[in-house]
């Protein structure tokens, strides 16, 4: 009785305590630097980390050089080949900002839970009330990041993203953050909830089921 009860209230334990863990974020800036295979990376790529590292430093300081991803590049401005977005993402920003739309590309530098890295565009569409909205490569429209993270369709729990944390803010001071990309659903801390309590009860169960052997028939 004693190990069943044990193993129960050792499992509610666990479960609880994921409910609340919060996974501390990897250094993906620091990967970002070292690494020569990032898709879709706007800066050179050199053989070695060393030298990688070595041309990145020539460009400036690693604050500036990682500050510059994040930047929010008018595309009416410029011809980099980010700032030609595809049908789906297009079609979403006309949707939200009219024809000959005003938008900006800025990148995600994602870090997969598989630990490959990846500069990815988002585009931030501005109508002619000033108003803003996020559209990401699938033509998914975003109030915020927090709303992108609950719904894209992009990432998993399990990924990570860099990027402003006013992502569809273009005329405020970047302020950098780095978070999952994708939240857990709405509905996973009542499950976490119901399963403790699903062992705890289990627990009960054989308590009751074990005094009632041992006082034996009435």
């Amino acid at each position: 009785m004693r190990t069943a009860l044990s193993a129960a209230a050792a499992a509610a334990l666990l479960l609880t305590a994921a409910c609340g863990a919060e996974e501390s974020p990897p250094n993906i800036a620091g990967e970002y630097v070292e690494s020569n295979d990032v898709k879709n990376d706007v800066y050179p790529t050199a053989s070695t980390a060393e030298d990688r590292m070595a041309n990145l430093a020539s460009m400036g300081p690693p604050e500036q050089i990682i500050g510059s991803l994040f930047f929010p590049a008018p595309c009416a401005e410029t011809d980099i080949e980010e700032c030609s977005p595809g049908t789906d993402a297009y079609e979403a920003i006309e949707d939200f900002a009219g024809s000959d739309p005003e938008f900006f590309m800025r990148f995600l530098l994602v870090r997969y839970e598989d630990t490959s890295l990846e500069l990815m565009p988002v585009y931030v569409a501005r109508d002619g009330d000033g108003e803003t909205a996020l559209i990401d490569i699938e033509g998914g429209r975003y109030e915020d990041l927090d709303d992108f993270r609950q719904s894209n369709d992009l990432f998993g729990s399990g990924d990570w993203i860099m990027t402003a944390k006013d992502i569809t803010d273009v005329e405020a001071d970047i302020d950098v953050v780095t978070v999952t990309g994708r939240t857990a659903p709405a509905w996973m801390p009542w499950l976490v909830g119901a399963g403790a309590a699903a062992v705890l009860a289990l627990a009960a169960a054989i308590l009751v089921r074990k005094l009632r052997h041992r006082a034996g028939p009435e």
